[in-house]
């Protein structure tokens, strides 16, 4: 069976790099494992509450941004607001949205998350446009440069000290301080969207949990940087739950989104409509019992739900210290 054409493989049937390595514990929650976003995970089967408004942080021309945009789309969001760095690639992703769904009011604003005016000014356009914001995702993500081997090759700097200070200034920038800075911007909004899921998604990675830098594609700076990330998540979870806000840290799947990357493409199974049809599933309702926890987008969402009571009582996917 080819597995990257399949909706679904039984969890002891993935590839063993994959399933051991790259996921390890994490390959065993669910016993299906789910590869595209199709059959439960398909957003057109999903008809959101309206309003439904939903922001998107690093939505450029192609990738995981895109496809949870089109996601929501599908899913009958009745407003959503893309954001990135370039307004040419937003404009373009802006167009397949009305295309899938043109009752959608969609808007875009280009914002570089690593700018605090610039996220200041992304929430007022939020408000003045939609007056209310009910998910928001941030997608944005930050890897270092390659670096060239002796023979000529190259690889990204896998090992402790290999990438330039630059590069892991700009990964912590991106993957944590933007987050942190994008959620403090957003949050009013999220807060007072009472009849919503107030909900934010950081898109992680399970990477974070990784702590052998040489078998996987994640370098030091970005395992630590997600790391602190997911972290963020369940603080965020913890200090405004009261005010009934969501936060969730969500590995989007392993997916191939750049052929320029000189990556070990064999692990990169996931298919690109994954980590949408996970995003829709987990907003379409509030879902409070998963707030605060680290996630996995290829996790069966059946099984997961008739795991409820354990994940709640045993307080489940979260980092903490073994002893």
């Amino acid at each position: 069976m080819d597995i990257k054409q399949a909706e679904w493989v039984n969890a002891s049937d993935l590839p063993p790099f994959f399933r051991d390595e790259v996921m390890g514990p994490a390959a065993r929650v669910t016993k299906r494992y789910f590869l595209t976003g199709k059959g439960q995970l398909d957003p057109a089967l999903v008809k959101l509450e309206t309003p439904f408004v939903v922001c998107i942080l690093g939505c450029g021309r192609k990738g995981i941004g895109v496809s949870i945009a089109l996601s929501y789309a599908k899913a009958g969001a009745s407003g959503i607001l893309l954001s990135s760095r370039t307004e040419a690639s937003l404009k373009h992703v802006a167009e397949q949205v009305k295309a899938i769904n043109p009752s959608c009011h969609v808007e875009y604003e280009t914002c570089d998350v690593c700018i605090e005016d610039d996220l200041v000014r992304l929430a007022s356009r939020c408000t003045e446009s939609f007056g209310r914001l009910d998910v928001a995702v941030l997608n944005q993500s930050q890897l270092p440069r390659l670096i060239r081997n002796d023979d000529g090759s190259q690889r990204f700097p896998y090992r402790l000290f290999e990438e330039p200070q630059e590069d892991i200034a700009n990964s912590w920038n991106s993957n944590y301080h933007g987050s942190y800075m994008a959620i403090k911007a957003l949050l009013p909004l999220i807060q007072t969207s009472v009849d919503g899921p107030q909900s934010i998604i950081m898109l992680s990675t399970i990477g974070a949990l990784d702590t052998k830098t040489s078998s996987t594609t994640c370098t030091p700076s970005y395992i630590t940087s997600k790391f602190a990330a997911t972290r963020l998540a369940e603080l965020v979870h913890n200090e405004f739950k009261s005010d009934g806000v969501l936060c969730f840290a969500v590995h989007p799947g392993c997916i191939k989104v750049n052929d320029d990357f000189p990556l070990p493409w064999d692990f990169l199974i996931d298919d690109l409509s994954l980590p949408g049809g996970f995003c829709v599933w987990l907003t379409k309702m509030r879902r409070d019992w998963l707030s605060g926890r680290f996630l996995v987008s290829g996790w069966d969402v059946g099984e997961l739900e008739s795991q409820k009571d354990t994940i709640v009582a045993e307080d489940k996917f979260k980092i903490r210290l073994a002893v």
